[in-house]
């Protein structure tokens, strides 16, 4: 039956006697209204009535109270039966005989809201009230109003899901989040926003955002907000974080503006990404960048402190051979002469021993000058490459040795050398091994608290496998576990903000790559490092 035939037989089944008033009242509201009798018999429906009735598979006209209370769940607790009111301004001698018919404009009814099944097998979300009322006669009767609210249901779930989904969203992800007023009063943070800034979520909501930063940063914070306008809408802006472990975090923040429709700002949204790797490998570069500058200075340095220590290197033997001339001419001048003025006995042969200490320590500190020159010359000009040659090991570990004198004795009193006992050859670039073994007494070095603690070097013939090993072992502060599986990556050290590059060990184990050994590493915390590199025995 169709909509239209169902509201015939409803209006055919209501009473002929009801004014033509009510359908004109009620007959095109958009929601639909029923008048029942007490007794459970339809008086009247409106055509949104019928419609909504027939949708689920009901005839209206043949509806009873009974049938409508079951359809649409008036019999639950929620539903109340409201006070009564007329349907039609009545005189006093009509009302009801209850004498309560009219109702207390203060008044509220409750109604019942429940899920219809469609005959298409949809499903429509349906608000339903309920009252007693009275017709222009004085009969009281019931009155069902129903109200199809399927769209603004499904609108509202829409919308709450879409909440939902956007605190879920902004919650769950790892980049800091929040909301703030003009003001600078934050309205919303979400985890990662208060774990950057180590506070709880009551301690950040409505607490200005500036009081969150350090006080260099607020001004480029206000600036950048201020640049923030209808037409450019975002802004930028970085912020260090100092961590109370002593760590640094880099944060760049993107900060969105919402405008009213009057170019007003009404809040601003904060999103923020963390880029300390980034920022840490900028330094890092950088920091390369100077230790490739630092070795093309030392390598000039070292050519032009060269040049004047040969003067020295050949002048030192000259002044030697001329006091050895000068000697005897000195003893037959002084005659014989005692006294505090006198040349002669023990007084000049005193001066012989002390000019040729002299000059045996002028040509002793050239020769050395000498040997660390050819060392920096030498690391400076082969450090990316070389042909293979048999190389000596225990003749690499004193060259690192010499060369990293100075900074041996300010880190440590205790450093042994063993050497091995007729090793055999390596076959690689001296220079380039030399590089990864001043790099692990370097790190050893580093790694000592106080100069008490020790650096041992050990080199040895592993025969098992053929190899020479070089260890170097110190008592420092050790590697933690969880550093452990990082320390050969690029651009990591646990010496990060004392100046450490991190390119040291990466460089050491390509370069042990190339020459088909390997590098090994054991450390407890606390107690100290063991470095140990594994070269092929040459063939």
């Amino acid at each position: 039956m169709n909509q239209a035939g169902a509201r015939s037989l409803a209006r055919d089944a209501a009473r002929e006697d009801l004014p033509d008033v009510l359908a004109e009242v009620y007959e095109d509201l958009p929601v639909g209204l029923a008048l029942f009798r007490l007794g459970g018999g339809l008086l009247y429906a409106n055509k949104a009535f019928c419609s909504i009735v027939a949708g689920a598979g009901v005839n209206p006209a043949r509806l009873r109270f009974p049938e409508a209370s079951a359809l649409f769940r008036l019999d639950a607790p929620a539903a109340r039966v409201a006070p009564v009111r007329p349907l039609l301004p009545v005189s006093p001698a009509s009302r009801d005989e209850d004498g309560d018919g009219a109702e207390d404009v203060n008044a509220k009814f409750q109604g019942v809201e429940k899920y219809l099944e469609r005959t298409d097998g949809s499903f429509s979300w349906c608000r339903t009230h309920l009252s007693r009322t009275s017709l222009p006669g004085g009969e009281p009767c019931l009155r069902l109003v129903v109200d199809d609210v399927t769209r603004y249901r499904e609108r509202v779930e829409q919308l709450v899901n879409r909440h939902k989904l956007y605190r879920g969203f902004v919650e769950l992800r790892s980049d800091p989040l929040c909301r703030f007023l003009p003001d600078l009063s934050l309205l919303y943070a979400n985890a990662s926003f208060c774990k950057c800034f180590g506070r709880t979520r009551r301690e950040v909501v409505g607490r200005n955002f500036l009081d969150l930063i350090r006080p260099e940063d607020r001004v480029r914070l206000v600036s950048a907000l201020d640049a923030v306008t209808p037409s450019a809408p975002a802004a930028h802006m970085e912020q260090r974080l100092a961590w109370p472990d002593g760590g640094t975090l880099w944060i760049k923040w993107t900060f969105r503006g919402f405008f009213y429709r009057t170019g007003h700002i009404k809040d601003y949204q904060g999103v923020g990404v963390d880029i300390s790797e980034h920022k840490i490998a900028e330094e890092r570069v950088f920091q390369a960048g100077r230790l490739v500058s630092l070795g093309t200075l030392v390598s000039g340095v070292a050519h032009e402190v060269n040049n004047p220590n040969n003067f020295i290197m050949l002048n030192a033997p000259l002044l030697a051979a001329i006091w050895d001339k000068a000697l005897p001419v000195l003893r037959r001048a002084a005659g014989g002469a005692d006294g505090p003025d006198g040349l002669g006995g023990a007084s000049l042969e005193q001066m012989d021993a002390d000019v040729r200490g002299l000059l045996g320590g002028i040509a002793e500190g050239a020769a050395r000058i000498k040997n660390i020159v050819g060392e920096l010359k030498q690391y400076a000009r082969l450090a990316d490459g070389g042909s293979l040659t048999l190389v000596a090991v225990d003749e690499i570990v004193a060259s690192a040795v010499l060369l990293l004198g100075k900074t041996i004795r300010t880190h440590t009193n205790h450093l042994s050398v063993r050497r091995g006992e007729n090793l055999p050859m390596v076959k690689g670039v001296a220079q380039r091994l030399e590089q990864v073994i001043l790099n692990l007494i370097q790190n050893a070095c580093l790694a000592l608290e106080n100069p008490s603690q020790a650096i041992e070097i050990v080199t040895d013939h592993d025969r098992s496998s053929d190899s020479v090993r070089i260890t170097v072992r110190d008592e420092g502060v050790g590697i933690r576990p969880e550093d452990m599986p990082r320390v050969a990556e690029p651009f990591f050290s646990t010496r990060a903000r004392k100046g450490g590059t991190g390119l040291g060990l990466p460089i050491s184990l390509k370069i042990l790559k190339d020459h088909g050994g390997r590098l090994e590493f054991d450390s407890t915390p606390g107690q100290g490092t063991r470095a140990r590199i594994v070269l092929p025995a040459a063939r």
